[in-house]
């Protein structure tokens, strides 16, 4: 019996632990379950959240990317774009709620443009798995990011005169630039002033108003930023003392320039035959005015009413097709028998058997001689001349063919001038002009061909001007007498089917940079940046460049770089 109760008791025991194991499992069930939701709620939460950072990390990038690629040069319309393609790409996902995209900073300097945008986003997900664990509401997740951009100018030409036109076009002159920009800091009305020909470029700004906007394509951007010159701290080095006795084969123009410039600076009275001079220079300095074009003055009414010395002679001067037979059939070409010959050359001193023409084309006053005057020249099988780097008082190279060896070439204190079908070239080659009667003249079917060095100091930089010293007003090509007032500034020059191919940057900041006549810059190669004062062009010049920096060895002058990225 003992057992039998015994036994009973037992049973009962087990049968109340059975009992109890639902409950537990209940709770360890739910406990689980729990465990589970919270995860996958953590799984979808976290899994929305890299979306959500990845899709603001790629507006953001977008954004500045924009900014970079936009083809226009002018800030505010760049940086509009990159906001627009920033909230375009945050909102592609319609389950993400845009909550803020803005620039944080822009600014504009003589290198480029630069952006700083944020962009913020929020998602609050529909999670299933977070009411499992008791939530009542999801989690709100948000992404934020910030992204920078740096657009440097792909200058290929910069005009840096404030007032005035600065870059002009007329008749059928053409400046095409592939991938690179024009830009003017001239505020006035007219600082691109387009009257006739052609502008292509990936993007033209000025910071005052253009003229004549639909001879470009695209149309200019007006009233942009004004840039400092990009290269205005830039010291180049300084010319050594200028040899008595020119290495070059040709005259020293410099002794040249220096003697036609005596005529003006002396006492009319006193020096023989000045005055006639100076009426000369003064003709052929003002014959822009006019639009001589080598074959015959016009417009000289206009001249005459400004400069009472010119009046004498435009009556008689008008009747003659060359300016050497006038001076051959007037009285003063009598009078001066003894300095020229009966086909009006020079007998003697530094500028002998050239005519008053070329001596006014080599010292800048006149451009584009009639061809006919060099018709006969033959200088293509002379053999090559080589010159080495050094300082050159002037250089006027008017035959054959002469190579620069690798170097610096100072060309101190006179024209540096390529004319007559002869060719000056030069591969890793700097020229430096230096002293304010310094500048370079590329004419008569002539052509100058350099390639920048790829490196040291002057890496980049094909044609120069050293700056030091200060224009005193006495420049040559812009000589005057007491009736005339006018800015003294140097005129580099392409005239008269002139050409240059240049690999690098030509740097005349204080220069007024003209190209006429059938004067070209045949720019084949990759890399070409022109800045100067001012830009004209007029007749037939042209100048094309195919902006491809990153197929030479030659580094730029004005570094274009481009950079996109996130920096949070």
């Amino acid at each position: 019996m003992v057992r039998s109760g015994n036994h009973r008791t037992k049973t009962q025991l087990h049968a109340n632990e059975d009992g109890s194991i639902m409950p537990i499992f209940a709770i360890s069930l739910l406990a689980i379950i729990a465990l589970v939701g919270a995860t996958l709620a953590l799984s979808m939460d976290s899994r929305a959240a890299n979306q959500v950072q990845h899709t603001t990390d790629a507006a953001a990038l977008g954004g500045a990317i924009a900014f970079i690629n936009t083809d226009t040069a002018k800030l505010d319309d760049r940086k509009l774009a990159a906001l627009q393609q920033a909230d375009a790409l945050a909102k592609q996902n319609t389950e993400l709620a845009l909550v803020k995209v803005e620039t944080i900073a822009s600014s504009e300097d003589e290198y480029g443009q630069y952006l700083q945008m944020s962009v913020d986003v929020e998602f609050k997900p529909t999670n299933a798995a977070a009411s499992m664990t008791g939530r009542n509401a999801n989690v709100a997740i948000s992404g934020h990011a910030i992204a920078d951009a740096t657009w440097g100018f792909p200058l290929c030409l910069l005009s840096l005169s404030t007032t005035g036109e600065s870059f002009t076009t007329s008749d059928n002159a053409s400046f095409h630039a592939q991938d690179c920009i024009i830009w003017s800091n001239s505020t006035d009305s007219r600082s691109l002033n387009f009257t006739g020909g052609s502008v292509k470029a990936k993007s033209t700004c000025t910071a005052g108003g253009a003229f004549g906007g639909m001879r470009a394509n695209p149309s200019p951007a007006t009233q942009c930023r004004q840039i400092a010159d990009p290269l205005a701290g830039w010291k180049p080095p300084q010319p050594g003392s200028c040899p008595k006795v020119s290495t070059a084969p040709q005259a020293n123009t410099a002794d040249l320039a220096g003697r036609l410039s005596a005529f003006l600076k002396e006492d009319f009275e006193t020096v023989r035959f000045s005055e006639e001079w100076a009426e000369l220079l003064l003709v052929l300095e003002h014959m822009e005015w006019g639009g001589w074009n080598g074959n015959g003055p016009k417009g000289l009414g206009t001249i005459a009413a400004n400069v009472p010395a010119i009046a004498a002679i435009e009556v008689s001067l008008g009747d003659y097709n060359n300016m050497n037979k006038y001076f051959q059939g007037h009285d003063y070409f009598n009078l001066a028998k003894d300095m020229f010959d009966t086909e009006g050359r020079l007998t003697s001193g530094i500028g002998q058997g050239m005519t008053m023409m070329e001596i006014a084309q080599v010292v800048g006053l006149f451009d584009n001689t009639n061809p006919a005057e060099y018709a006969d020249d033959k200088y293509y099988d002379i053999p090559t001349t080589t010159l080495s780097p050094g300082t050159y008082c002037g250089l006027d190279i008017s035959k054959g063919h002469v190579q620069f060896k690798p170097g610096t070439y100072f060309i101190k204190e006179g024209p540096l001038t390529v004319r007559r079908r002869a060719t000056l070239s030069g591969e890793g080659v700097t020229i430096i002009l230096s002293g304010e009667e310094a500048y370079f003249g590329v004419a008569d079917e002539a052509r100058l061909t350099l390639s920048a060095p790829t490196e040291g100091s002057l890496a980049g930089f094909a044609l120069v001007e050293d700056k030091a010293p200060k224009y005193s007003g006495s420049a040559l090509n812009f000589a005057r007498l007491p009736q005339l007032s006018s800015q003294a500034r140097p005129r580099s020059r392409l005239t008269g089917s002139g050409a240059i191919d240049a690999i690098g940057t030509i740097y005349l900041p204080r220069h007024d940079f003209h190209v006429t006549g059938d004067g070209a810059g045949d720019q084949t190669a990759p890399l070409l940046q022109i800045v100067a004062n001012t830009v004209r062009m007029s007749d037939n010049g042209m100048i094309k460049i195919k902006f491809e920096p990153d197929k030479t060895k030659v580094p730029a002058g004005i570094k274009p770089e481009r950079t996109a990225r996130l920096i949070e």
